[in-house]
């Protein structure tokens, strides 16, 4: 999210190492994040379009790898799936130009709304099994999960996202 990237020195730094880190691509996620008026956003597709063209010029972006702000909306390889249908023409939109658009299979939460603790590891992969078990992921043998870097804060949520990293290299 552009907007995030210029705003502090933190953030600048933290994008440009993201560059040189050969674990991580960096995808598209708009310039605005829709300033988190999402129904608003989604009804001037031609606004959409602007805005992730902006990001993409702004961070210098090269992939047109793509998730929509505050959406569960997939466009990859003329196969689609969409959370919610005003999103329908900005993603078909983004698409047309060349987006690959990502939703997520899964979102690693928090364990209720009152509480800050994420869902623990070993429940979370239990979730990513049933996931893989009953063919609930867009595509056959992946799955992706969308979780945000605040909920990691914490010095517990920090360990249980190392525990889920463990288990998952075990498997």
């Amino acid at each position: 999210v552009g907007e995030k990237v210029f705003a502090n020195d933190t953030m600048k730094r933290l994008f440009r190492s993201y560059f040189t880190n050969p674990f991580i691509e960096i995808g598209n996620h708009s310039f605005t994040h829709a300033n988190k008026k999402y129904q608003q956003y989604y009804k001037k597709t031609e606004k959409v379009v602007e805005d992730f063209k902006l990001n993409a010029d702004t961070l210098h972006l090269t992939n047109k790898i793509a998730r929509l702000p505050g959406r569960n909306t997939w466009r990859i390889n003329n196969k689609s799936r969409t959370d919610l249908e005003d999103t329908n023409a900005a993603a078909d939109s983004l698409a047309a130009i060349g987006y690959s658009i990502f939703g997520w299979d899964l979102e690693w939460r928090y364990c209720s709304d009152s509480c800050m603790e994420v869902q623990e590891a070993d429940l979370l992969l239990k979730d990513i099994e049933n996931s893989f078990h009953n063919k609930k992921t867009f595509s056959n043998n992946s799955i992706i999960l969308l979780a945000h870097d605040p909920m990691f804060g914490t010095r517990n949520n920090r360990q249980q996202l190392e525990l889920f990293i463990q288990a998952v290299k075990k498997r």
